[in-house]
């Protein structure tokens, strides 16, 4: 699926037709590897319409389910699960924009996500100390005088006590402080190192 997808509920409920194209490619509504999941007594053709439903993005109603609590009896249980199982649409997937679909969702590359938070959390402290200037993960911060010799002490003791990492001396190079890339190379490198030993 070229990496990880966001999974947001869609702001609005798609048209039909275009839900029923969705589902007809989606990783999750191929026939025989349909995914099924249980939440409690409730049963329901993939787990994203159920989880949009707890936090209030979708209705009960807009899901393929089957409550096993309920009066039915065995042979009318089968049959709703059958029907669910050969189903060409589910409901649920006019508020989703599919496993893999959409090519619009955006698409992260895999662990991507937490390393824009670290980028992210040295930018803001960046700013602490220098609010005015335009960074960015690829901004040469010395060359373009953000960081110099004083900003980069104080800037140091922002990473260390935020960042729970100790920064050793000879670590307080050009090199290790050229851009927001190369600062987190040097975190993640102390914090695997720490994690070592």
């Amino acid at each position: 699926m070229n990496g990880w997808i966001d999974w947001s509920p869609r702001t609005e409920k798609t048209d039909v037709e275009t839900a029923k194209k969705q589902f007809s490619i989606c990783a999750n509504a191929r026939p025989g590897r349909r995914v099924f999941v249980l939440y409690g007594n409730l049963l329901t053709l993939c787990a994203m319409p159920f989880c949009r439903h707890r936090i209030g993005a979708q209705p009960i109603e807009d899901m393929l389910l089957l409550d096993l609590s309920n009066d039915l009896s065995l042979r009318e249980k089968q049959e709703c699960l059958v029907q669910m199982r050969d189903t060409k649409f589910n409901l649920g997937c006019q508020y989703c924009y599919g496993i893999g679909v959409d090519p619009n969702v955006k698409r992260y590359k895999a662990g991507e996500q937490v390393k824009s938070k670290i980028s992210h959390k040295i930018i803001d402290l960046i700013k602490e100390i220098k609010p005015y200037d335009e960074i960015n993960e690829k901004t040469k911060l010395i060359d373009n005088k953000i960081l110099d010799s004083l900003s980069i002490l104080a800037f140091v003791t922002l990473l260390e006590d935020n960042l729970d990492i100790e920064i050793p001396d000879e670590e307080i190079t050009r090199d290790n402080f050229f851009t927001v890339e190369t600062i987190e190379g040097l975190v993640s490198r102390l914090k695997a190192k720490n994690n070592d030993s």
